[in-house]
């Protein structure tokens, strides 16, 4: 960003640090104990320790997320994190890692089987209730654009329209205090 001070930077730094350290949570923590290693949920959850710098509270609000999260899908539903996915059909190619993708079977009233599709990404983000009473329009344009591109490259991969369920960022709006 054009002219931040050393101090403005330092925050930008601290408030990233912050998000990768929720972004890593929720990763670690629904792969170790809410899915399998096949990406499926499993019948019991585990209760494994996760190593995090986040306090206490946070913590707890991030593992509620998640499980509610992972528990709102039904049986047969396939867990894929972090995948890397490329559009080669894009000049240069764009690359990119989607944080969360649930592949849940469903019948259609044909009786034939197919699936739905969810596309999630975590966002770490605050909002100056001073100036805004939502997340800045700019932010929410940029990740507009850039779900757009995640369901871009996924349709590139085989997945049909009528099959893609939702497509959303999930922001985690953080008050900062220094």
């Amino acid at each position: 960003l054009p002219d931040r001070t050393d101090l403005q930077k330092f925050l930008d730094d601290q408030k990233k640090d912050w998000g990768i350290e929720i972004h890593d949570y929720i990763y670690k923590f629904i792969s170790n104990n809410l899915i399998d290693k096949d990406g499926y949920k499993r019948n019991d959850a585990l209760t494994d320790p996760i190593a995090t710098k986040l306090e206490p509270k946070v913590k707890s609000k991030v593992e509620e997320f998640a499980k509610e999260l992972i528990n709102s899908y039904g049986t047969g539903t396939r867990f894929i994190l972090e995948a890397k996915a490329v559009n080669e059909r894009v000049k240069g190619k764009l690359a990119s890692a989607i944080d969360f993708i649930a592949i849940e079977p469903y019948t259609k009233e044909d009786g034939t089987d197919d699936v739905k599709v969810d596309i999630l990404d975590w966002k770490t983000t605050a909002v100056n209730k001073s100036t805004d009473e939502d997340i800045h329009w700019g932010k929410q344009k940029d990740w507009k654009a850039q779900m757009g591109e995640y369901t871009k490259i996924l349709y590139n991969y085989g997945l049909k329209p009528a099959q893609l369920r939702k497509a959303r960022m999930i922001p985690f709006v953080i008050n900062y205090k220094y």
